[in-house]
């Protein structure tokens, strides 16, 4: 087949680069409008042409910014605009999964009234188990009540993530399994350390609470001190690493607790791992580190700790990753 001529070719090729620029700034203008709630800004860009399920680079649409800042009636106008509720993220990850994450509770009634499926898993888990790990429990029951599944809860689940100490007394003095898991393989200490509720913590653990138990597939094999790591819980943190508990210990994906921490801002807990020795260089199974975190750190004495545990250079945070 004859070749274009180089003449056509170029022209071509940079109405090709034109419209994907400006295709990707529609998308980040419609990103940032749903981002902050602005409704008005959205229906303009809607109104202009811009394509409702518009997606940026991390795969993320208008409909999941306006689900995770909990613009509920945002939500309702995107849906009633056609935007598509089960279109996954990069990961797979639907609206509804990031309004379980960020705690929005309006936001997944809103997605839920709109037909969005909370039942799409992904290696985060299903809308449930986002909830269930994070602790947003108003978003658990309502999905509880949507979807009729047992979050596997046992009484000394509930008394632990309370702080409720007479309750988890009674609870193990009637005999209540300590290391009994969940719907997402989490034990009531592990309930106990997201809260950060310290006193109970140490009581299951004078009572042999497992500290390693790993949660399952839904729970993403996490352990007790990446929830601690995940709520910045310093104090739990010590108390977990002085029963022994492997600093590096990484999840189902490899993530350790210490890039957990860093993801989720959780600074604090960030330097006691960093204290009892955690490299910031291991990779999980998607190539990113804790180091890779530290271009994004605010906190200069943090980035300058983060660097000097991995004996990399200020310039050169990313070089795990490579």
């Amino acid at each position: 087949m004859r070749s274009r001529p180089p003449s056509l070719v170029a022209p071509c090729l940079l109405v090709v680069a034109v419209a994907a620029r400006a295709q990707s700034g529609a998308a980040d203008a419609l990103r940032e409008a749903a981002s902050e709630g602005n409704r008005a800004a959205v229906e303009r860009l809607l109104a202009a042409g811009v394509d409702v399920d518009a997606t940026t680079a991390s795969g993320g649409t208008a409909l999941m910014y306006a689900a995770y800042g909990n613009h509920a009636e945002l939500v309702t106008a995107l849906l009633a605009a056609g935007a598509d509720p089960d279109r996954g993220d990069r990961f797979g990850d639907p609206a509804i999964h990031w309004a379980s994450y960020g705690g929005a509770g309006a936001a997944v009634d809103a997605l839920l009234a709109g037909g969005a499926d909370p039942t799409i898993v992904t290696h985060h888990g299903d809308a449930l188990a986002i909830a269930m790990r994070r602790g947003f429990q108003e978003i658990v029951e309502s999905l509880v009540e949507h979807t009729g599944t047992d979050t596997g809860h046992s009484p000394l689940h509930d008394a632990a993530r309370r702080g409720d100490v007479p309750a988890v007394e009674q609870a193990l003095a009637r005999g209540d399994a300590i290391d009994a898991g969940n719907r997402i393989g989490y034990t009531p200490l592990m309930e106990a350390c997201r809260e950060g509720r310290e006193l109970v913590v140490r009581r299951l653990l004078e009572a042999g609470a497992d500290p390693a138990h790993p949660g399952n597939d839904l729970g993403m094999g996490m352990t007790a001190l990446h929830l601690a790591a995940d709520a910045d819980r310093p104090e739990i943190a010590r108390l977990l690493l002085d029963r022994g508990l492997p600093v590096d210990a990484g999840n189902a994906q490899g993530t350790t607790p210490l890039a957990w921490a860093l993801g989720e801002g959780s600074a604090a807990t960030a330097l006691v791992l960093l204290d009892a020795g955690a490299d910031p260089a291991i990779e999980d199974e998607n190539g990113f580190s804790a180091l890779d975190a530290a271009e994004y750190l605010e906190d200069a004495a943090l980035r300058r700790r983060l660097l000097d545990a991995a004996g990399a250079d200020e310039a050169e945070p990313g070089a795990s990753a490579r």
